[in-house]
């Protein structure tokens, strides 16, 4: 299984001028799969939300920024959300619940309909 990590976005305030800082955070991780040449996908999404704190010294520039230090802010349980993402691909690859075509439904299509059988 591959797993992506991505931020999909950020939403930032300006705070003394122009230093913007970070507010909220859009992030998703996405897991891959291919097994016998058809690839199945999967993803858990989220958001994470900061109050800013009234002393601003140790907080990060916007343009310093890079996805490891967002994703570092995020305190994720990785395991977890792959322990996740790696079940759900199971599911789709062997699912417990399958859709079958109805063996009562005498109706092939709509043609059947307006023209009796004999």
């Amino acid at each position: 299984m591959e797993i992506v990590k991505k931020i999909n976005s950020l939403n930032a305030i300006n705070v003394g001028g122009n230093d913007k800082f970070v507010r909220l955070v859009y992030w998703q991780i996405i897991g891959t799969k291919s097994v016998n040449e058809k690839l199945y996908t999967s993803s858990v999404r989220g958001t994470k939300e900061w109050d800013i704190p009234i002393e601003y010294a140790d907080m990060i520039p916007y343009d310093k920024l890079t996805e490891d230090i967002v994703f570092g802010w995020l305190n994720l349980d990785i395991n977890g959300i792959t322990d996740i993402i790696e079940k759900q691909l199971e599911e789709q690859i062997n699912p417990k619940i399958l859709t079958i075509i109805n063996p009562f439904n005498t109706l092939q299509n709509e043609d059947s309909i307006l023209q009796p059988t004999t």
